[in-house]
């Protein structure tokens, strides 16, 4: 997913301003926050796949925490939105999720 310049100069500033928190600790030190973020960039996951993907047997109550958290700050979605708990149900990244990385990469 690539966006173009103009929309990056707008959404840039407003999601440092909205996510300054998060930013400086990610940019001090990266946590689960950021790499899950990392881990949907290529294709959507399960809350099982990003489990795996940690080497855990089972999804973790802090996993979950965080699953909810980048939701609420609108970085990751569900891809079935109308059914939050369906069997199929995966995240993936938003416009505001890449931006994010981005803006950590810099």
């Amino acid at each position: 997913m690539k966006l173009d310049y103009a929309a990056q100069q707008e959404l840039g500033p407003e999601l440092q301003e909205e996510l300054q928190q998060e930013l400086q600790q990610e940019l001090y030190n990266p946590s689960l926050y950021s790499e899950v973020l990392s881990r949907i960039v290529e294709s959507p996951l399960s809350r099982k796949e990003i489990s795996e993907g940690f080497g855990q047997k089972q999804i973790s109550g802090q996993l979950n925490k965080i699953l909810s958290k980048l939701v609420e700050d609108k970085l990751i979605e569900h891809t079935i939105p109308e059914n939050k708990n369906h069997p199929d149900q995966k995240f993936r990244i938003t416009k505001r999720g890449i931006l994010f990385l981005e803006l950590l990469k810099k």
